[in-house]
């Protein structure tokens, strides 16, 4: 008798891609917003998920009777990309933008005026062969705010952070999706 016990039970393993679109009222079709237009940029030390729900526990004085519920959440897409475009840091601040001359792009960054007010869909897809690809997608903006370090002999990292808000009307914060891996016969 086989033991089905670990059927769905998996090891990921590797990083993968994040594209970035600005959000128009709905997640657009995969091949929509996974293009190279959209790719962000290339990410080292992988990417990380974050849901923290809010608790409350109400009790009775006696100790006898107690209720759990939650009372707020919150969700977060944090990567690192090592290879990125100066042309797009205006999708991680709000207050950025941009403009060509030429040969030449400029980048402002500043000024609470600016804030365009725009959210982005976030996705990560983590591919994996094996087990199958995972897409995790998010609409936010990044909190983070914008820190880079230019160093002798190393990557200059740029680490946003990307706080989810409610991307439909049930309050979602985080679309995960597993695509099974393709079986060749």
């Amino acid at each position: 008798m086989a033991d089905n016990r670990t059927a769905d039970v998996k090891i990921p393993l590797g990083s993968g891609y994040i594209y970035i679109a600005e959000y128009k009222g709905s997640i657009p079709a995969d091949e929509t917003i996974e293009t190279a237009e959209n790719l962000f940029g290339y990410v080292q030390k992988g990417a990380t998920i974050v849901y923290k729900p809010e608790k409350k526990t109400i009790k009775d004085d006696m100790g006898h009777v107690s209720r759990t519920i939650t009372t707020s959440e919150e969700a977060t897409l944090k990567c690192g990309f090592i290879a990125w475009s100066v042309a797009k840091l205006p999708q991680l601040v709000a207050t950025g933008r941009k403009a060509t001359a030429g040969n030449k792009t400029t980048i402002k960054i500043g000024g609470i005026s600016n804030d365009d007010g725009r959210r982005y869909v976030v996705r990560f897809v983590h591919p994996d062969k094996e087990l199958g690809d995972l897409r995790i997608t998010i609409v936010g903006t990044n909190t983070a705010g914008l820190s880079l370090a230019y160093a002798m002999e190393e990557g200059t990292l740029l680490e946003p952070e990307f706080t989810a808000e409610p991307c439909d009307g049930e309050g979602t914060l985080i679309i995960m999706e597993e695509i099974a891996p393709t079986v060749l016969a």
